[in-house]
């Protein structure tokens, strides 16, 4: 036995277990190697299919179902990163800590696929190593936060070679990794085809008040399901319009006061018509640089940039920056409310308004001109009524229907975690049907 082949052996039979599961770090079951093949192609180069960060990022799996990018590596880079059926790959580094160590199992590949740039590429060591059973183990809770803890940054994180060798992961014997990957694909199967359908119903009953808003305030339906057609006039003669701007950032003075001060990130929240108030708010002094007037409650504020189009209602007085105006309805004229549901509906006409290069933006002049629905005050009342009560019952669906995914989810992660470090026995659990139970008390029958 070499040298090599024997520190390992010692250390993967030897102590080190947490929990009565033997933990062994990780270059010890696999080899390690970071990718340095670009996307950037070379006539001297053998072209090649690249893996590159995103295909590992929404996929568990690779496969030769995946389209990936053409490019060109050297003969070297081939022989060293080209991908093998059980290999693994992670990403090493991200702009957010969570996606630090996001894994994909390779199960199929072919000699012209190689492992792009921003990933890690390990390949197991089969003696002691499975690389299904290595695709979970790095799923891990524990795991997973450890990568984070791990990863150096400012605005950029990424994980070093030494790091990701010492990891120490879940070992138990090959029989016991092919039981346990067995059970979590198949587990983790059912609970992700059951995550899809309730995203599916989510999507559905979002389209379901998309359709009941645009529905309402065009005068396709109204109360005793008669059909009307309503005027429409330029959102310059229903509204007075104001620009909005912010303090100069390197005056400490003018920040952290009791101005509300908001801009396009605080627009738009699901379920929400009325502004919910960003992390900033700015003083007296702030607000008087800014050479811009208070609007008062009942203002719609509309993104005019990053995006065009969100929206949301003042609750009281306050400013707001330059990637948005305020919207104050002429109130003879006007009904809040139903000014904003009619805006709402115009969401991809104002997007598609909006002009630059550097950046895109809806003009003020553009803005003025694009036309909404606006029938007599009584029926703005009625239907404004209306939707709060309609929309306010689909967005409680959409809630809990969301709820029940992230539970999902949550379950999911604990199932991976509870298999791999041999909390659960995966044979009794699957005599048990207990993965099917949980997924009951999910509500899997959620009615609508």
């Amino acid at each position: 036995m070499s040298g090599n082949a024997g520190a390992t052996a010692a250390v993967v039979t030897g102590t080190g277990a947490e929990g009565g599961v033997r933990m062994v770090p990780l270059r010890y079951l696999a080899t390690v190697t970071n990718s340095n093949v670009d996307k950037l192609s070379s006539p001297d180069e053998v072209p090649v299919r690249l893996c590159n960060y995103v295909d590992v990022y929404k996929n568990d799996q690779i496969t030769n179902e995946l389209v990936f990018m053409q490019a060109t590596a050297t003969p070297a880079e081939i022989a060293r990163f080209g991908l093998r059926a059980g290999d693994v790959i992670i990403t090493k580094d991200s702009e957010d800590r969570t996606d630090i160590a996001v894994p994909a199992y390779v199960s199929e590949t072919t000699p012209d696929l190689v492992c792009g740039y921003h990933l890690a590429l390990l390949r197991v060591r089969p003696a002691i190593m499975r690389g299904d059973f290595l695709f979970w183990a790095l799923q891990v809770k524990k795991t997973q936060e450890a990568f984070s803890i791990e990863a150096n940054g400012v605005t950029r994180f990424g994980l070093t070679l030494a790091s990701i060798k010492s990891a120490r992961l879940p070992a138990p014997d090959l029989d016991t990794q092919k039981a346990i990957a067995d059970f979590l694909d198949r587990e983790t199967a059912r609970i992700d085809q059951l995550i899809e359908k309730k995203k599916r119903l989510v999507e559905l009953l979002g389209e379901k008040r998309s359709a009941l808003i645009t529905a309402a305030v065009t005068g396709k339906t109204v109360e005793g399901g008669g059909r009307v057609t309503f005027p429409e006039v330029p959102i310059g003669a229903a509204f007075d319009i104001f620009s909005g701007a912010t303090p100069a950032s390197g005056q400490p003075a003018y920040w952290g006061g009791d101005v509300p001060w908001v801009g396009p990130a605080d627009l738009g929240k699901l379920g929400s018509r009325f502004i919910e108030l960003g992390e900033r708010s700015i003083t007296a002094e702030g607000y008087a640089s800014c050479g811009t007037q208070m609007v008062p409650k009942g203002t719609i504020i509309l993104s005019i940039r990053a995006p065009i189009g969100h929206m949301a209602i003042t609750s009281q007085p306050m400013c707001f920056n330059q990637g948005c105006r305020g919207l104050v309805p002429r109130p003879k004229w006007v009904h809040t409310d139903f000014a904003y549901w009619s805006l709402i509906t115009r969401k991809p006409q104002l997007e598609a308004a909006g002009q630059g290069t550097t950046f895109v933006e809806l003009g003020r002049d553009k803005l003025r001109a694009e036309r909404i629905p606006l029938p007599d005050l009584d029926t703005q009342k009625t239907i404004a009524d209306s939707l709060d009560r309609e929309t306010t019952r689909i967005d409680k669906i959409i809630e809990k229907t969301q709820r029940s995914i992230d539970l999902l989810g949550e379950f999911r992660s604990a199932l991976i975690t509870a298999a791999v470090t041999g909390q659960i026995d995966v044979t009794s659990w699957n005599r048990q049907g207990q993965t099917g139970r949980r997924l009951e008390r999910q509500g899997e029958a959620m009615q609508t």
